[in-house]
């Protein structure tokens, strides 16, 4: 497996796990923007920070010529817990309306938590958090999910999520599945 690393982030969270992981496997890592020849590699990891439903530079890459008939793998980072079969939909949803379909159905997906400071935020997100925040606390609280919950509670505060093991468990996955792969292919 020949693999490359690609990062779109806005705030630092999905280029820290895209350092992480390249560092520990020695897999180059480059910012979406400044990847130039992706056909010498054979799988790209793209790692990227979600903003309302969107994957950072993933529409932008996954459009390029020289990703077709590779092995994509996709990793979303954001606050919501992908772990969740509700979250995990609705990021996949949004996914598949970024992408080809032809690699969209290929693609391994996966999901990381993120950390955000609103003080760090930019004008547009500080306003989009704020608009979403005044919109479900107007949920009764009876009828809040965990998630929603969780959003009204550190609304304007620092919420610290990134956990660098989550990533080398995916990793270990991901290497998993293409050893799986290879051995149907011998049989």
């Amino acid at each position: 497996m020949d693999p490359v690393i690609l990062y779109g982030s806005r705030y630092g969270n999905a280029r820290r796990y895209a350092e992480v992981l390249g560092e520990r496997e020695g897999i180059p890592v480059l910012p979406f923007r400044q990847a130039a020849d992706l056909n010498r590699f054979d799988t790209i990891l793209y790692i990227g920070s979600l903003y309302a439903g969107r994957v950072t530079g993933l529409s932008k890459t996954m459009r390029r010529k020289d990703c077709a008939g590779k092995r994509i793998i996709i990793l979303t980072v954001g606050l919501a817990d992908g772990e969740k079969e509700k979250n995990a939909v609705n990021i996949r949803n949004h996914i598949r309306k970024q992408i080809p379909e032809e690699i969209f159905e290929k693609a391994e997906i996966f999901h990381l938590r993120g950390d955000i400071d609103y003080r760090q935020l930019n004008f547009v997100h500080r306003q989009m958090m704020k608009f979403l925040c005044r919109q479900l606390s107007k949920i009764p609280p009876e009828k809040r999910d965990e998630d929603t919950q969780y959003l009204i509670d550190t609304y304007g505060g620092k919420v610290e999520l990134f956990d660098p093991g989550r990533i080398e468990e995916i990793w270990e996955k991901i290497c998993e599945t293409k050893q799986a792969e290879q051995r149907r292919e011998k049989e």
